[in-house]
């Protein structure tokens, strides 16, 4: 049995012995060398004095351990702080120095790319900002140039280019628009000087904010060029107006097309022009060819058109001669001029102002040939290959940077005479009452459909106030492109007027509209219709034997349709009907235009484009069929609007109740004649979009759905504190996307873009967007905000929006229901907020979930604390100050009244210090818990939570009594000769300098082990256990 008393002094063991305690802490085990060198020094020192100095190594160690450990904890600290500085400050770089950055990663060992390379991978993430793309580029180019191959970093450079080119703007990337806090999928920007461009080109220039300085993004269309120019910011156009434009600028034409419009100017135009042909290439037996005219015909040759080809065309100016001609394309022949040099057997036209010959390159001079040019006029309309010279768009100026002006003087001058075709056909085609109905077929036969109409929707825009001209054909006008023609402060686009009377004009619009459908139509029949009227007879019929006759005729819908009688059997058979282009519309017809006629008539409208578009007013008596079913009688002559999502037009239900509804709700609707006319199908969307967070840095994430309802299932599942979006990409006529929802701090808002760009006013996207808005009408909202140091949540529930107001600590401080569901949850928020003297402006968005989690955490610590006063009251530790129970270590010690265990809470340096003692005075249990600044009360609590006692009831018992009790236990215990290794006293003393007995013990006999091994005697020396002086 060892028996100690503490003292003070130093050893040289001691260091060892703390560095060992230390290390052991850490996980570093000295134990060989320490225990050794500790023995060694101990060695015939004083055993009393050794172990007195365990206190001070255990102290010594514990404040090391201490130092090391807040030492880490530091550097923990600062290592997170520099990786998240370092993950800040790539998140805070421009795209192009990110870019840079990737360049000097994948350049670290060797040199890669060469200037043009890097500039173009800098230029890439400036134009496209998307680092996941810059990266994979810069890789993959890397990659390419290592490998060595060639084709592969053509290929990649080729493909990188074309995405930059594709923008509309070379001056100005998407890091640009991302810099001032606009993201828009949708939107591509521009430079105010590219905006002004392409606002004169006729497109939608919209002015654009991003969110910065506490406002919301947020888009203006430019109506006017000053609009432009007083905005102050960056502008855009949409993905979808862009790939409008530049498919506009596109001209896909064949060779054939391309020859025959070269030779129809040449042929056929007043103008001046000269064309030079060479024997084709392909001609089997070219036994004239390079031959002078007079070998040619001694060895029985006759020059013939149809062993030619054009090979080359342009304007006649007046001083070329010939010989010119024979000079140039033998000496300076044109760039763009592909056949071999001018010989003898070529033949040369002139055009000289509608005056044409032409000549046979002979071997002296030039031979005149006079069948030549008929010969190819007649080749020409032989020719089955339908074209017509291009309508230039854009002014001289233009024509002149473009180097082009030859395009732009033909066209002018072919507009001119377009002009003037179509006056004259009135002048002729109108009998003073009426127009022939074909008036407008020789205008657009020998001008062309793209003229004639540019012609025609020309002077409808240049006369648009005048009100002798229809609704109808006006809208028709809007749809075609007219550019302006300014020239020296002229309008020269009034040059193309159409002079003829307003009314009888608008007539010859109907008829030239009417024959280009006609003709489109027949283009993808691939056949020539007939042309039926009143006194058509031996019409044969498809499918029908014999010849029939025309015997009544009606009009539906602009468009004529006939009753045909077979000219043999008469009214033994049935009868058929037509369209006046001798299409077969209808069979077995035994009662004229009876209802089954009629809705043959209307499924082959249907078939040839007639829809409800074509409608300007919905008809008196007309019956309407809404998409949803609903039937409805028009009950007063109603005009048409299209260019709005509003319920304009107003029909009676089947109940007799007055219903409004929109243009784009309606199915079909039935005219008093009884023909049907259904809203076209369209297959508009492509798929749907959910972006994750609009103002994500770095790129953002965007899934794809075929489904709006999975689209709308992963958009609601994503938190609300995020800018989440939920969008539409289209298919037709060009791809494009727009947002159609966007969380707008908290709140699910429904963006209107789509009803103000061209092409998305239309059926499909109308009810996608009817099913959005009710969609988010019925979805639950839980939305939780900071304002200033308070908390608010607001969520629907069935009587209107449940809300609570919390403190900074997230304990409820006041709430209710707003019970009125018929307003939006913006109002209901502003309304209840403004009752406390709050703004929705000063309200933060949060993670609804973390928020909640905080509430119920808080709540939960609430709840305990009411716990813990009713089992043990604040009134236990009334009076108690820890500073001066530190100088003795007097805790507070309770008693369970049901098990009659015990409980003692006492301080120490570090904090507290708890230890559970059984019914017969045992410790079983205790720990460390809660710091210096903490009260004993909060430190009790603790305890009782730790050990799972919060709910059981105590009472408090004297803590020196307790303590004094408990030290007589454990020498009655000892006496019995129940001998321990400790006494068990585990209570800090201020004997023992902060200490608790078994502590001290436990280290002694540790030592003493140490000792006994390192002596050889651990075999023969039994430890039985070890006490502190007194115990």
């Amino acid at each position: 049995m060892l028996s100690i008393k503490p003292q003070m002094l130093m050893f040289p063991f001691q260091a060892e012995s703390v560095a060992y305690v230390v290390c052991n802490h850490f996980g570093l085990d000295t134990s060989e060398y320490s225990f050794s060198y500790i023995a060694s020094w101990s060695s015939g020192k004083n055993m009393k004095e050794l172990r007195a100095s365990m206190d001070t190594i255990r102290k010594t160690s514990a404040d090391m351990i201490g130092q090391i450990e807040e030492k880490l904890k530091e550097l923990q600290i600062e290592r997170a702080e520099q990786e998240a500085d370092v993950v800040e400050q790539t998140e805070e770089m421009s795209a192009m120095q990110y870019a840079e950055q990737t360049i000097n990663r994948l350049e670290q060992e060797r040199t890669i790319f060469s200037n043009d390379q890097r500039n173009l991978i800098v230029n890439f993430a400036y134009k496209l900002d998307d680092r996941e793309a810059m990266e994979k580029l810069a890789e993959n180019l890397a990659e390419s140039i290592l490998d060595g191959n060639r084709e592969a970093v053509q290929k990649l450079i080729g493909e990188a280019e074309e995405q930059i080119e594709s923008l509309p703007d070379s001056m100005i990337g998407l890091s640009e628009l991302h810099e001032v806090g606009f993201y828009s999928e949708s939107m591509l920007p521009l430079t105010r000087e590219r905006a002004v461009e392409l606002h004169h080109e006729g497109v939608t220039v919209y002015g654009l904010t991003g969110a910065v300085g506490g406002q919301e993004q947020s888009q203006r269309i430019m109506n006017l060029e000053l609009d432009i120019l007083q905005h102050d910011g960056l502008f855009g156009v949409t993905k979808f107006e862009w790939e409008n434009y530049r498919r506009s600028q596109e001209t896909i034409m064949t060779p054939e097309e391309k020859a025959k419009i070269k030779e129809t100017l040449l042929l056929e135009s007043d103008g001046k022009r000269y064309g030079i042909y060479q024997i084709n290439s392909g001609q089997e037996e070219r036994g004239y060819q390079f031959l002078s005219l007079e070998t040619a015909k001694e060895m029985g040759f006759t020059v013939d058109g149809k062993d030619y080809q054009m090979v080359y065309s342009e304007r006649l100016r007046d001083a070329t001669t010939l010989d010119n001609l024979f000079e140039r394309f033998n000496i300076e022949r044109p760039n763009d001029f592909t056949g071999h040099s001018m010989s003898v057997s070529d033949v040369i036209i002139m055009n000289r102002g509608g005056r044409l010959a032409a000549y046979y390159v002979d071997s002296f001079g030039f031979t005149e040939l006079p069948d030549f040019v008929a010969q190819r006029v007649e080749m020409l309309n032989d020719n089955p290959v339908k074209a017509y010279p291009e309508v230039y768009m854009g002014t001289l100026e233009k024509a002149m940077q473009e180097r082009n002006v030859d395009a732009y003087l033909d066209s002018r001058k072919l507009n001119i005479d377009c002009k003037n075709a179509i006056e004259q056909a009135i002048a002729e085609g109108f009998n003073g009452m009426r127009l022939n109905p074909d008036v407008a077929v020789g205008v657009i036969e020998k001008y062309g459909e793209e003229r004639v109409a540019f012609v025609l929707a020309n002077t409808l825009k240049q006369l648009s106030y005048d009100g002798r001209f229809s609704d109808g054909n006006k809208r028709w006008a809007d749809g075609i492109d007219i550019p302006e023609n300014i020239s020296r402060g002229m309008d020269l686009n009034r040059d193309y007027i159409v002079g003829s009377h307003p009314a009888v004009l608008n007539g010859f619009i109907d008829m030239a509209r009417k024959e280009i459908r006609t003709r489109k139509l027949e283009e993808v029949l691939g056949v020539k219709n007939q042309h039926i009227t009143e006194t058509t007879r031996g019409y044969e019929a498809e499918g029908h034997t014999g010849t029939w006759y025309a015997m009544d005729m009606k009009t539906y819908h602009g468009e004529r349709f006939f009753q045909m009688r077979n000219e043999e059997y008469g009214q033994d058979v049935a009868d058929i009907i037509v369209s006046e282009n001798g299409t077969l519309v209808a069979e077995d017809i035994w009662h004229g235009f009876d209802e089954g006629a009629r809705e043959a008539i209307s499924e082959y409208l249907e078939e040839n484009g007639a829809t409800v578009y074509d409608l300007i007013d919905l008809p008196d008596q007309a019956t309407v069929i809404l998409a949803d079913g609903t039937v409805m009688k028009i009950m007063e002559q109603q005009p048409i609007s299209t260019d709005t999502w509003e319920p304009t037009l107003t029909g009676q239900n089947l109940r007799g109740e007055e219903q409004k509804f929109s243009f784009f709700e309606i199915h079909k609707v039935r005219e008093n004649n009884g023909i049907d006319l259904k809203m076209p199908e369209n297959h508009y969307i492509d798929q749907y979009y959910v972006i994750e967070d609009l103002a994500a840095k770095g790129g953002m994430k965007i899934e794809r759905y075929k489904d709006l309802g999975a689209a709308l299932g992963a958009y609601y599942s994503l938190p609300n504190h995020k800018m989440k979006a939920l969008g539409i990409e289209n298919t037709a006529p060009l791809r494009g996307s727009l947002d159609f929802i966007q969380c707008k701090n908290g709140i699910d808002t429904l963006i209107y873009d789509c009803q103000e760009v061209e092409g998305w006013l239309n059926p499909q996207i109308y009810n996608t967007f009817k099913e959005i808005g009710n969609s988010l009408a019925v979805h639950d909202t839980e939305i939780a905000y900071q304002i200033g140091d308070q908390y608010f949540t607001i969520q629907t529930v069935e009587d209107g929006y449940d809300y609570t107001f919390y403190d900074k600590d997230y304990l409820e401080l006041d709430g209710g229901v707003y019970d009125d569901p018929t307003i939006s949850i913006t109002e209901a928020m502003e309304n209840i907020l403004e009752d406390e003297g709050l703004s929705i402006e000063d309200a933060s968005v949060m993670d609804y979930e973390e928020m909640y989690a905080e509430i119920e955490y808080a709540e939960e610590e609430r709840l305990e604390k009411i716990q813990f006063e009713r089992t043990c009251p604040k009134a236990f530790f009334d009076g108690y100050d820890r500073e001066a129970a530190l100088k003795s270590y007097e805790g507070i010690t309770v008693q369970f009244k049901m098990s009659g265990m015990y409980l003692t809470v006492q301080p120490t340096e570090e904090g507290y210090k708890y230890l559970v003692y059984d019914q017969e005075l045992h410790e079983i249990s205790g720990d460390a818990c809660g710091n210096p600044e903490d009260s004993i009360q909060k430190a009790m609590y603790a305890s009782l939570k730790n050990e799972g006692l919060e709910d059981v009831e105590c009472v408090k018992v004297d803590d020196r009594e307790f303590r004094d009790k408990v030290i007589s236990h454990s020498k009655e215990v000892l006496a019995s000769g129940d001998v321990r290794f400790t006494s068990e006293l585990g209570r800090c003393e201020t004997a023992l300098n902060g200490m608790d007995r078994a502590e001290i013990e436990y280290e002694v006999l540790f030592h003493a082990r140490a000792v006994l091994e390192e002596m050889g005697l651990e075999n023969e020396v039994t430890l039985i256990g070890a006490r502190v002086h007194g115990s």
